[in-house]
């Protein structure tokens, strides 16, 4: 049975709720958390682009290993070795394949800054949103962000 200390309607806890829902930080707080949040958002590219081209990079080299198994196919006359040739093939386009898949996926992010962190966002210039999602989880992360120590809180006076 959990019962939340934040929602209860008995004697002060409704201090506390008033407490959480007035918290409104001031607009350079935001900013700030926005621009480390674009800081972290540029990071992430740049890693992403750094990833990218040695995948890009092997590509050549296995189409190279194709095209010269391709000419040993066409080259030999034993069924052994054309059955070896053509399952090194085999491989080397499921690699290339992959690799390209990939380099395709490893270049991307999805989404732009705007839309990926409105909810960070969202959530950091109103915290009783989050507070208010009804899972455990959430409420304790709300604790945890908005409050840097324990709640103080006095029999005779509330929070």
């Amino acid at each position: 049975m959990q019962e939340n200390i934040l929602n209860s309607n008995r004697g002060n806890f409704r201090g506390a709720r008033q407490l959480l829902k007035s918290l409104n930080p001031e607009k350079v707080i935001l900013d700030l958390a926005t621009d480390i949040l674009r800081d972290i958002w540029e990071q992430q590219r740049a890693t992403l682009g750094q990833i990218k081209k040695p995948l890009q990079k092997d590509a050549p080299g296995i189409e190279k290993q194709i095209n010269h198994l391709v000419d040993r196919v066409m080259t030999t006359d034993s069924p052994a070795l054309i059955t070896a040739y053509e399952a090194k093939i085999k491989e080397l386009e499921a690699q290339k394949i992959t690799l390209a898949e990939r380099a395709e996926k490893s270049g991307k992010i999805q989404g732009d800054f705007k839309t990926r962190h409105r909810t960070a966002l969202a959530l950091l210039s109103n915290p009783w949103i989050l507070w208010n999602s009804e899972k455990f989880e959430d409420r304790r992360a709300v604790i945890k962000l908005v409050f840097s120590k324990r709640i103080p809180y006095s029999r005779n006076s509330g929070f």
